[in-house]
């Protein structure tokens, strides 16, 4: 079998595993490789601020959803698994290795296909590498992938970049936000981890940002901000609100922000690789698979359930941040 040189990483995951599996692209680029992606429709829009890819396919699999979406269409799936197999790729990385994808990626007639040993995937794989630890953090788990393409796991790193097309509307969103907004997310895949509005309202108080701008999608944040007390917050802005229609625009007015406070869920995971100071809830959360891995400076509030989480905890915690935002 003659050396791989075009890669395809799939992620046909949610917007944080996405995040996380971008710190594979450049090791893989100064591997002198050439890398595609392919990742869920909506997810796909974080690409933008992932350099390095060549091109990107996007799907939503027939057999997940995609938050506030329902299951993808086998139609669509299927005709971008076509597209898949007409680029005749190389190699294929599998970092959340699942039974479904490997065997899409074996069906599309890519010879190499590396990812871990997992029951139901590992028959479609060419490459089985031991099983990912989930008691370890991701980005180092999933960077052990890239020995096998010669790629250096070591350069693996969480790091997003605004492109120079975008400059302009980020400089909008800052204007319009100002210099000391904090960007929170109050929403995770599981209501159960979600800290209340009250928690919220009181940390806000005591954090005293200008403006906080909600990321999130229309209905969750109006439906937030409707529980939250009519007086002695901040002015807060949802994404709808400011005019940041996409994720890519949210993207954009999360990177103005100073600071971002949220649970362990994908924008977390964005502002952290956006070098965003970035304060992470896990109540409990998904840790240290999912601790703060970007290039941004970070806290965490870690406790067992919401109801344990103190707001001026909280608020101490993101005071500690102040400084790294200059």
């Amino acid at each position: 079998m003659s050396a791989p040189r075009r890669v395809l990483l799939v992620s046909l995951d949610n917007l944080g595993d996405l995040a996380f599996a971008g710190a594979l692209i450049a090791p893989l680029r100064a591997a002198g490789l050439e890398v595609s992606l392919w990742a869920k429709e909506y997810a796909a829009e974080l690409a933008a601020f992932l350099p390095g890819l060549s091109r990107v396919h996007a799907s939503d699999p027939f057999w997940d959803r995609a938050p506030g979406r329902r299951a993808g269409s086998p139609l669509r799936f299927f005709k971008t698994w076509a597209e898949v197999r007409r680029a005749r790729y190389d190699a294929a990385l599998l970092p959340n290795t699942g039974r479904r994808a490997a065997l899409a990626v074996r069906a599309a007639g890519i010879p190499r296909r590396i990812g871990f040993e997992r029951r139901g995937a590992s028959r479609w794989l060419t490459d089985v590498l031991s099983a990912e630890r989930r008691d370890a953090p991701v980005v180092g788990e999933w960077s052990r992938l890239l020995a096998p393409l010669g790629a250096d796991p070591a350069r693996a790193a969480l790091s997003l970049t605004v492109p120079p097309a975008l400059a302009a509307l980020r400089a909008d969103f800052a204007e319009r936000l100002g210099p000391r907004a904090l960007a929170i997310h109050p929403f995770a895949g599981d209501a159960r981890r979600c800290a209340s509005p009250a928690f919220w309202a009181e940390f806000l108080r005591r954090a005293g940002p200008e403006r906080v701008f909600v990321f999130g999608a229309p209905k969750e944040s109006r439906a937030f901000v409707a529980a939250l007390p009519a007086l002695g917050l901040p002015e807060i802005w949802t994404a709808a609100a400011l005019g940041a229609r996409t994720l890519t625009e949210s993207l954009l007015a999360l990177s103005a922000c100073r600071l971002f406070a949220g649970h362990d869920s994908g924008p977390l995971h964005c502002a952290c690789g956006l070098g965003v100071p970035s304060l992470g809830l896990y109540l409990p959360g998904d840790w240290p698979r999912a601790m703060p891995q970007g290039s941004g400076p970070w806290r965490a509030l870690r406790r067992a359930r919401p109801s344990d989480a103190d707001p001026s905890e909280a608020a101490a915690l993101l005071a500690q941040l102040e400084p790294a935002r200059g």
